[in-house]
């Protein structure tokens, strides 16, 4: 059984005057000359502008001394583009030096911060949405979670879970206030994992991805008991009705056809589109 690709093929696009078309051309870039742009009213193409793309560098093929010692000047964990919404790429910007411009290094994995740890625990919310399913296995079906109340608070059978979904995992805030103006002070880069050391008021931190399995938010996948089509949450379409879905979670876990450093593209502004 053929492996799951997990590293998502995406372009790198820019927008640029048409008069710096040599420059970028001898960078490597390709252009597309009558791409309509959104800049403009009514989506007419701006005469002055050329769009251009390349497949973007990774991580492994231009090395990781480059980035070391530049400062985090954000992160985001909603980059990259397929049209109709985004693939959840995450990623930090750095800052520039002599040599190099601001560049951004971005994990190109579909719901990227679901594979990553900072400091040994997960750093997304959706450890939320991990114990909903997990309960929701446990009880055999039963209702855990109801929705919103007239004052949009959340509904729950029982109450306790507020506060035990509140307490799984980093917060998102306290993990962005860690890295971002932290220095980047070192880089550790293998087949199948990836670490990153901070340095911020004299405090080490410490981001992985992949991560550890066993601490990895769960993949929470349905199974429809009739058809047996099984699908994912990042899946948009469900065509089985309800009464059918069996859930279940599964461990997030590498492939080893692919390499990590392969899925960490450098970018100068994180405009990815698949």
């Amino acid at each position: 059984m053929a492996k799951e690709k997990l590293i998502v093929e995406c372009e790198e696009v820019e927008q640029a005057p048409w008069w710096k078309s040599f420059a970028y051309i001898r960078e490597g870039w390709k252009s597309r000359p009558f791409t309509v742009q959104i800049d403009w009213p009514f989506g007419f193409r701006n005469p002055f502008c050329n769009v251009f793309y390349r497949k973007p560098r990774t991580l492994r093929e231009v090395g990781i001394e480059r980035f070391l010692h530049r400062q985090v000047l954000g992160y985001e964990n909603s980059l990259g583009s397929y049209g109709m919404g985004g693939p959840g790429f995450s990623g930090f910007s750095l800052s520039k030096t002599k040599d190099y411009h601001r560049e951004c290094l971005v994990l190109t994995l579909w719901g990227a911060q679901n594979w990553i740890l900072f400091d040994g625990e997960p750093i997304c919310r959706d450890r939320r949405q991990e114990h909903l399913v997990k309960q929701h296995i446990e009880s055999k079906g039963k209702t855990i979670y109801s929705g919103y109340d007239e004052d949009g608070k959340e509904i729950y059978t029982r109450p306790e879970q507020a506060n035990e979904i509140k307490n799984a995992g980093n917060n998102i805030n306290e993990f962005t206030s860690a890295i971002v103006g932290s220095e980047l002070v070192s880089i550790e880069l293998k087949q199948d994992y990836s670490g990153f050391e901070f340095l911020k008021d004299s405090r080490y931190h410490k981001l992985e991805a992949p991560g550890n399995p066993d601490k990895l938010v769960a993949r929470d996948s349905m199974t429809c008991k009739v058809c047996g089509k099984k699908w994912d949450s990042s899946d948009a379409l469900i065509s089985c009705p309800e009464s059918h879905h069996t859930a279940s979670l599964e461990k997030r876990v590498w492939n080893t056809d692919e390499h990590i450093g392969d899925a960490w593209v450098v970018s100068r502004y994180a405009n990815l589109q698949l």
